[in-house]
């Protein structure tokens, strides 16, 4: 007597690609987040492709220098970043909790991609700003100058070499038994006013360009 074949196994549908921008252009980090701390370009890099969103401006946050904001604008501005192919609802929820509650997603952006002779046009979701207007500056977030000034000190977050700068927080917990998304954010809200490990003199600098006290 035959054994009865085993129902067809159901497939979770692939969720939708995503444009990602800010500090997530660095692969390490973007890896980071999505293998909750590995930095292994490897494992993401044939994920995503060069690409560009119209009609949107990335800038400086008031208190946080590394974090850019996303934020609607005229159809000359454009942000550069990358189209990701996400794999897994993991992936996707890795990347909703780096985000955090500050940032929401729009559905159907249009990124055109940069990697080829000819622009394509695909269909991406897309962190957007939600926090308060008033955190924006209307200075321009510059990804080159995230990665000379803090990238570095990110990648050691990332592999837990956090050295003089390991806290704990009001539970007693530090910051290497958290998940990596919380890690981040903690770093960022609680080490030198949002950016990690910079020197006091430039932090006096940013301060008053951004505030002008």
């Amino acid at each position: 007597m035959s054994m009865p074949e085993p129902p067809p196994r159901i497939s979770e549908p692939q969720p939708r690609p995503v444009f990602i921008y800010g500090i997530l252009r660095s692969l390490p980090l973007l890896t980071a987040v999505l293998t909750g701390g590995a930095t292994d370009i490897s494992l993401v890099s044939e994920l995503v492709r060069p690409g560009r969103i119209y009609g949107y401006g990335q800038f400086l946050l008031r208190n946080n220098i590394d974090i850019p904001a996303l934020v609607e604008r005229d159809w000359a501005s454009s942000v550069d970043g990358y189209l990701l192919e996400v794999e897994t609802a993991s992936q996707r929820k890795a990347l909703d909790d780096f985000k955090g509650e500050k940032y929401y997603v729009i559905e159907r952006v249009v990124v055109t991609t940069l990697d080829g002779k000819l622009p394509r046009a695909f269909e991406a979701d897309v962190y957007l700003w939600a926090g308060n207007e008033y955190e924006v500056t209307s200075i321009p977030w510059n990804f080159e100058d995230f990665e000379t000034r803090s990238l570095g000190n990110w990648l050691r977050l990332c592999r837990g070499e956090l050295g003089d700068f390991e806290r704990v927080d009001e539970k007693g917990m530090s910051y290497s038994d958290k998940p990596l998304h919380e890690m981040f954010w903690q770093a960022v809200d609680g080490v030198t006013n949002g950016c990690l490990w910079s020197s006091a003199k430039e932090l006096n600098y940013w301060g008053f360009l951004l505030t002008g006290t």
